[in-house]
């Protein structure tokens, strides 16, 4: 992976954290979560 894209992953968690919904949940949760949501 290029610098670019491991730039736009930390973009898209940030926004992601943003959501109360998601700032509840642990970080293995979310870490589960996100993968699951990842193609």
């Amino acid at each position: 992976m290029n610098m670019d894209g491991i730039y736009f992953v930390f973009y898209v968690i940030s926004l992601i954290l943003s959501l109360d919904k998601l700032k509840q949940m642990t970080d293995l949760q979310f870490i589960r979560w996100f993968w699951l949501k990842t193609p």
